[in-house]
Formats: structure tokens, C-alpha cells, sequence
């Protein structure tokens, strides 16, 4: 299934125009996957890259896979499991902050070595959080590569309220990155950050086909003199 798609270019004064088509089928198909309404980039049931991202396994209260990360003598911190509303969240507290005077001067939540990431890939960030006793109301996350400390394309702010809130994010990879990777979620304040439902998903390429050459139409120019051939007549 093709439409004809008519474009005119300007080019010194001249009109040039040219025809091509584009199948449509694809994006015939798309719609019957995804309805009004509905994003193309919708994660649901899409693999999820970040191991017990909705914090349901833990071990002592705490969740696996994740650790706090700073500096103890700056920072008094915690990340425990906590059941709330019959859900199962993450809840990292920090009760003493004596400032930043280093970069591990930082209240986090981190995971080493769980997310893969291929380079120019496309992928979207998502998860659930609020905030309590932030004065500053903002969590930072990042993906990184411990292997150097490089970024990795990922890297936003989150402004936080009392209550629960989602946050999407999309972002192209911008290296290789496996073992080595770090997905961080930080704040430099006393308070608490509940967290549940993080994900991170690998979006499908979106590809448009360009197919034959449609022969110029001979269609008439309606203006007047619109290539100026003329100067200023009409």
C-alpha cells in the first residue's frame, strides 16, 4: 500500500519538482497494534532490562541487587524494602547530610553491573517515586560505565512531589556497556525517596521505505511568476 507524495524545491531561482512514494503498510499495521491513543513507544510487557526493578525480592529488607553508595562520614543513609498499599517499594532515607564536599558526598541507590546497553540504540526510562522531608524536592539519575566513569546518554533530573508520580524518559545509548554499567539514582539532603516500578526498555527501530520513483506529474504552477524568471512581474 503506497502514497504519492509531491515536493517542490527552490534552487536559484528555478522550481524543481519531484514525486516519490511511501509504503504505508507499515504504519497501516502499527495502528492496528497500537489504537488511539495508545504511544508507539508503550513499554508494557517489553523485557524490562533492570533486574528486581519493582523491588519484590529482597533479602534482610533489603533489595537485591541495588546498594546505597557514599560517603559514610559525610552521610548517615539507608535502602530498605518497604511494603506500602499492599505494594512492595524501595525507601532510601538519609538522616544526616554534613554537605558536599566530594563527589561520594551523595545519598544514592544504585545498581552495578544489571542493565546492557548497545550503542545507538533507542530506550525508555520509566519509574514510580515520591518524595518526603526534601527540601529540594529533585533526584538525579544516571547511567554510568564504572569502567572509566563514562556516561552513557542517560542522564536526567526528576522533580519529586508528596505523592506518587511516573516518570518516562527516552534516550539513544551512547556506548557499549554490560558489566560495568551503574544505573544511579542520587540526592545530597536529608530525607527519603521511595521508589518502585524502574524500568528500562529497548524501543524497536522506526524505519520508513522509500519504493520506486514516481514520473513528474506536468502539473501547472498556479502563482504567477513564482520562480521570478521575470523579476518582479506580477
Amino acid at each position: 500500500m503506497n502514497i504519492k507524495i509531491s515536493t517542490v524545491f527552490i534552487n536559484h531561482g528555478l522550481c524543481h519538482r519531484s514525486c516519490f512514494s511511501v509504503s504505508i503498510l507499515p504504519f497501516f499495521l502499527l495502528s492496528l497494534l497500537f489504537p488511539a491513543g495508545k504511544a508507539i513507544s508503550e513499554s508494557e510487557g517489553t523485557l524490562n532490562l533492570v533486574p528486581n526493578g519493582d523491588f519484590s525480592k529482597s533479602e534482610n529488607a533489603v533489595p537485591l541487587y541495588w546498594e546505597c553508595s557514599g560517603n559514610p562520614k559525610s552521610v548517615t543513609q539507608s535502602l530498605k524494602v518497604s511494603e506500602i498499599e499492599g505494594n512492595q517499594c524501595a525507601v532510601l532515607a538519609c538522616t544526616r547530610f554534613e554537605g558536599k564536599t566530594s563527589g561520594w558526598d551523595h545519598v544514592m541507590a544504585a545498581q552495578d553491573g544489571g542493565i546492557k546497553l548497545e550503542k545507538g540504540k533507542t530506550y525508555e526510562f520509566s519509574c514510580r517515586a515520591r518524595a518526603e522531608n526534601l527540601v529540594g524536592r529533585n533526584v538525579s539519575v544516571m547511567i554510568q560505565d564504572t569502567d572509566g566513569w563514562h556516561p552513557c546518554g542517560f542522564s536526567t533530573e526528576l522533580p519529586l512531589a508528596q505523592t506518587w508520580q511516573t516518570y518516562k524518559r527516552l534516550f539513544k545509548a551512547s556506548r557499549n556497556v554490560d558489566k560495568t554499567a551503574r544505573l544511579q539514582f542520587w540526592f545530597t539532603e536529608t530525607g527519603t525517596l521511595y521508589l518502585d516500578d524502574v524500568r528500562i526498555v529497548m524501543l524497536p527501530d522506526e524505519r520508513i521505505e522509500f519504493t520506486e520513483i514516481v514520473p513528474d506529474l506536468n502539473s501547472k504552477n498556479l502563482v504567477p511568476n513564482g520562480s521570478f524568471e521575470l523579476g518582479k512581474a506580477g
